[in-house]
């Protein structure tokens, strides 16, 4: 799980980096959105991880 949330981490900053370099105006948006998505595959993550580790 760690592996795709890396994998998940690495295609979304290159793929605001495309959008950054094309100067779309929806960057603050599409950067939110990221930020957004990535805070919650971790919340998952690390919900994940205490229930494994608790049993």
């Amino acid at each position: 799980m760690f592996r795709i949330f890396g994998v998940q981490v690495v295609v979304g900053i290159a793929f605001l980096f495309v959008v950054w370099l094309r100067n779309r105006k929806d960057f603050p948006l599409r950067l939110s959105n990221l930020a957004l998505g990535i805070v919650c595959s971790l919340a998952i993550l690390m919900g994940n991880a205490v229930l494994q580790f608790a049993t």
